[in-house]
């Protein structure tokens, strides 16, 4: 995920206003154009693949809405992770080494760390 700029608000850039908007999208020249045009640095958070499954799997088994909770309520935590593996872990890699290849100042914080100790990460 990074934070930059958003489509959906309509932001001034020419003003004061500066916005920070949550997306979940991997590192393209399109947002490099972006970030540079309008002087900003994306801050992307980074979570261990290990608790980004563990995660996924807990939410969307208690989430009847989720697209993959008819498939995740009766199966093993061992067969979902097989599922994560096969539907997900290619984006995420993709993902991630998109944003750990860029040509730019970028502030990485690790998700795992910020709980830990949300003040040392935050400050240093």
């Amino acid at each position: 995920m990074f934070y930059g700029l958003s489509k959906k608000w309509h932001i001034d850039f020419t003003g004061k206003y500066r916005c920070i908007h949550k997306n979940h999208t991997k590192f393209s020249k399109k947002n490099l154009i972006n970030f540079k045009k309008n002087n900003l640095t994306p801050i992307v958070l980074q979570r261990n693949i290990f608790n980004v499954i563990k995660s996924h799997i807990i939410y969307v088994k208690k989430t009847p809405y989720h697209p993959e909770f008819s498939i995740y309520k009766n199966i093993s935590n061992s067969e979902c992770i097989d599922i994560f593996i096969e539907n997900y872990l290619f984006s995420w890699m993709e993902w991630f080494n998109s944003w750990n290849s860029v040509d730019l100042d970028v502030i990485k914080i690790n998700y795992e760390e910020l709980r830990k100790d949300t003040f040392i990460v935050m400050y240093n």
